[in-house]
């Protein structure tokens, strides 16, 4: 119960690491039991600890941090939430320039501005004024002429230390008090007003030239101010959910939303410029929060700062943030007056941001082009009917995409290899694959099959050892995106590589398992259109599936798995972002306006490339021929090295063939 807990809270404390953990665990228990507190609980556990709420009682920090802990969001027992939270302030009172004793008092004030809203709102309205004076201590903000003050000149007790979770209380009380303001904004409340009071003499602080120890703080407060206000309109609008239904006194209107953002957009736009690295990156973040629901006001202002601040090659940070900022307010900037020209700009100058010495710009920018060609296609003017519009940008998007191309090998030339544990690993795979999805199922015929002539060179006239598996991913995308016009490109350029006219593999082993690996990679995907390819495909099985090199034998079977896996598997056969999976733009005059129309659910189709019946056969013959081969390797009492071999194209086929039975669960329904 919570009578045991607080009894014996402050005794686990004592003894080892594992005790310490131990009281830690019960905390967070406390903290998600006590929904489930009977309804009468508030009123015994106020009762029980407000004899030790005195100053001069020695377990005062306790007993008020335990309050705060265990009461529940249903306070009727304990008087209503404006009696509990004219109570307990005065306690939070007692106490200054303590950042842990603020934490919990704030933790406990946020729960009930936004559990009980209505109950809490207009006590709240009292307190405003202590909150907002708090707070500006909190910051650290020069408040005379020669020093800031210092909040921390009272230190926690130690026996209470297990009551606080966050080893960052004063960013932490930030993030609570933010949360508070929010949802004590109401018709005829003081947060608003006493907000503006404060803000006009902090706003110098968010300049890059006035920097210092309140600029963590800050830029906390920044992120965290547009982020609860979204939460709030989430809930109202039914998006977020809360452990107890919202109920607000008044919902935000339009006015209070253009209010707030009249508020905050200087404040970010100042903050966007500034030195700390961390500070530019929650300016960014407000500025998307801002641009969600209110875009009026926020886009015709980032028009004329994107470009500049990706130009801004001395300050990386903002150039990450400005590439970010970009991508999520591209559909606005679009749909804006001379958007198409900031989008034609900002494609130009983004292609840098594939830079092999800076992996973190080079992620920002793939996500900027995930975001732009998941809206806009690539379209060459010549493949749009007459009827349509065909922007400026469209003209030049031939030799974007050449650029686009030449700096993902220059990337892919310098990827080191990636073994499992590398955290770079799965950044790299999941992005790139996303995108080389993105860039190649949005091509235009036209477009697509320069790029295509580009790739496939590209692949071809050099090996890249480190970036096997990521090309091999560019190769599957190109095929997934038009599997006739890529196969036919592909497959006998590899097969060439790997067999020489004789059958016998050509070149040296390093440069023979590459060009086996692109071509698992090519065919992963291929489904009925790889049958005209099957004799290719065999040859290359002969030569390599039962070699006696190890090398030759693993990339042999993993091409027999494939082999096998593209005849009988489902995949989709298209990506894009708008039925009726081609673009057509048949009847469309606005080429941007056809782009951004949302598509009815209804309306959208997607088609699968399921096995035919030849696909089935070719993959039956596959099995049993190999088969055969691997009962006769068996036979002849093979030697180590060959029983390796034989063993792996058996694997290769049990792997393979497992999708021929798939277990009731993942069995797939394509009638």
């Amino acid at each position: 119960s919570w009578e045991q807990f607080s009894q014996q809270g402050g005794d686990v404390l004592v003894g080892a690491e594992a005790s310490k953990r131990h009281a830690k665990a019960l905390v967070e228990l406390a903290r998600r039991a006590r929904n489930f507190f009977a309804p009468a609980a508030a009123g015994e556990i106020l009762e029980a600890f407000r004899p030790m709420l005195c100053p001069h009682e020695k377990a005062f920090y306790k007993a008020a941090a335990l309050v705060c802990l265990f009461l529940p969001d249903d306070m009727a027992s304990a008087g209503g939430p404006a009696a509990v939270l004219e109570e307990l302030s005065a306690v939070w009172l007692q106490v200054h320039n303590q950042h842990d004793w603020h934490l919990i008092f704030m933790t406990l004030f946020s729960r009930l501005m936004r559990h009980n809203h209505q109950g809490a709102l207009q006590a709240m309205q009292g307190l405003m004024p202590a909150l907002l004076e708090t707070f500006i201590r909190v910051l650290e903000v020069p408040s005379g002429a020669k020093s800031p003050q210092k909040p921390e000149s009272l230190g926690w007790p130690d026996d209470c230390a297990f009551l606080i979770s966050s080893t960052k209380p004063k960013e932490e009380m930030v993030k609570k008090l933010t949360r508070v303001l929010v949802f004590a904004f109401s018709p005829g409340s003081n947060a608003m007003p006493l907000l503006k009071e404060a803000l006009v003499y902090l706003k110098p602080f968010f300049h890059p030239l006035q920097e210092g120890e309140w600029t963590k703080p800050l830029d906390m407060f920044l992120k965290m101010f547009s982020l609860n206000y979204g939460k709030r309109l989430g809930m109202e609008a039914g998006v977020v959910t809360a452990k107890r239904p919202w109920a607000p006194a008044a919902p935000l209107t339009q006015e209070d939303r253009a209010e707030f953002t009249g508020l905050i957009l200087p404040l970010a736009l100042t903050a966007f410029y500034s030195k700390n690295p961390s500070m530019t990156f929650s300016a960014s973040q407000a500025l998307k929060d801002l641009s969600t629901y209110c875009p009026e006001l926020v886009v015709p202002e980032l028009m004329g700062r994107i470009e500049p601040s990706m130009q801004n090659i001395m300050k990386p940070s903002e150039v990450q943030n400005a590439i970010s900022l970009a991508s999520y307010v591209l559909p606005t900037l679009l749909a804006s007056e001379g958007g198409t020209d900031v989008l034609a700009s900002v494609l130009s100058m983004t292609v840098a941001g594939i830079d092999t010495n800076d992996p973190m710009k080079t992620m920002y920018t793939l996500r900027l082009f995930n975001s732009i060609f998941t809206t806009i296609p690539l379209f060459d003017p010549k493949d749009l009917p007459p009827s349509c519009s065909k922007p400026e940008f469209l003209y030049t998007l031939g030799e974007w995409v050449a650029d686009v191309i030449d700096r993902l090998f220059q990337l892919l030339e310098h990827v080191p290899v990636l073994k499992k544990g590398n955290p770079f690993k799965g950044h790299v795979q999941h992005l790139l694959r996303r995108f080389f999805d993105v860039l190649l199922h949005q091509m235009s015929p036209t477009l697509f099959a320069a790029s295509l002539e580009k790739v496939a060179r590209k692949a071809v006239q050099s090996i890249f050892p480190g970036a096997k598996q990521l090309i091999g991913y560019m190769l599957d995308s190109a095929v997934s995106a038009s599997p006739k016009a890529a196969l036919a490109k592909l497959v006998p350029l590899l097969c060439d590589k790997i067999l020489s006219p004789s059958g016998e593999i050509c070149g040296s082993e390093s440069e023979a398992t590459y060009f086996l690996a692109l071509l698992g990679h090519t065919i992963s995907r291929a489904g009925p259109n790889l049958l005209p390819y099957a004799a290719k495909v065999d040859a290359v099985l002969a030569a390599t599936a039962l070699h006696a090199e190890p090398a030759f034998f693993k990339e042999g079977q993993k091409l027999l798995r494939k082999a096998i896996q593209a005849s009988i598997g489902i995949y989709p056969t298209d990506y894009r972002s708008l039925p009726p999976a081609r673009w057509t733009f048949a009847g469309e005059s606005d080429f941007i306006a056809a782009c951004l129309r949302p598509v009815p659910l209804a309306e959208m189709s997607v088609t699968f490339n399921a096995p035919t019946p030849q696909c089935q056969a070719r993959a039956r013959s596959l099995i049993e021929f190999w088969l055969a081969k691997c009962a006769a390797a068996f036979a002849a009492n093979p030697n180590g090295a060959a029983l390796r071999s034989t063993l792996a194209c058996v694997a290769g086929l049990i792997r393979g063939g497992a999708a021929l039975f798939p277990p009731a669960p993942m069995q797939w329904d394509v009638s």
